[in-house]
C-alpha cells in the first residue's frame, strides 16, 4: 500500500553521501548540518528564524514551554494524529482536549474548537494546538482568528506539511 522505495530512489546517492559526511565529520549533534538545515528551513518558511530540534515532539513541547502552558492550563488538539500531539502536551503538564476533525480534510475543526471553547471544558483552554496533515494545512486563518478574538495562544504542527502554503501562499510552520 505504502511504497517508500519509490520515494528513496531518487534521493538514493544523496542520502548516502549525506550519512558518510556525518560519519566522517563526527557531527552528530548541532554543527554545520544543523546549521544549513535551519538557514534552508527559515528561507523555505520566509521567517527570520528557524531552530532545530531532535524531533518534531520535542518542537511541540518546545514551543509550549516557551508559550507558558503548563499545569492547570488545556490545550486543544485533534483526535486524528501521531500521538506526538498529545504527548507534548501532557509533558507540559497540561491536559489534552481533543476536539472533532473536519470530514474532508481530517484536520482539526476549527467549528469544533469554538464548540470546546464555549462549553464547561473551555474555560481552562489556554492554548490551540492544529496538526497540519498529508501536506495539507489546517484552517490556519480560521485558528488564528478564534485565537486572536479569545486571547488564545497558537501552536502549530506543521511536521507533515512542509513547505506547503495556504491564505495568499502563508508557509505553514
Amino acid at each position: 500500500m505504502l511504497d517508500l522505495s519509490r520515494q528513496y530512489a531518487p534521493i538514493h546517492k544523496e542520502l548516502l553521501e549525506a550519512v558518510a559526511r556525518v560519519l566522517e565529520t563526527q557531527h552528530f549533534v548541532l554543527g554545520e548540518p544543523v546549521a544549513t538545515f535551519e538557514q534552508l528551513a527559515a528561507e523555505q518558511l520566509k521567517v527570520a528564524h528557524a531552530v532545530g530540534c531532535s524531533s518534531g515532539t520535542d518542537a511541540l513541547w518546545l514551543a509550549l514551554a516557551a508559550a507558558g502552558i503548563g499545569r492547570g492550563a488545556a490545550v486543544v488538539t485533534t483526535p486524528f494524529s501521531f500521538f506526538a500531539s498529545v504527548s507534548a502536551i501532557l509533558r507540559a503538564e497540561a491536559a489534552a482536549t481533543l476536539a472533532d476533525i473536519d470530514p474532508a480534510t481530517f484536520n482539526l475543526d476549527p467549528k469544533a474548537v469554538v464548540s470546546v471553547l464555549d462549553s464547561p471544558r473551555g474555560a481552562a483552554v489556554q492554548a490551540i494546538l492544529p496538526v497540519h496533515l498529508y501536506g495539507q494545512p489546517a484552517d490556519w486563518s480560521a485558528f488564528a482568528a478564534v485565537g486572536a478574538e479569545r486571547r488564545i495562544t497558537r501552536i502549530e504542527d506543521g511536521a507533515h506539511a512542509g513547505g506547503a502554503a495556504w491564505d495568499k501562499g502563508r508557509r505553514s510552520g
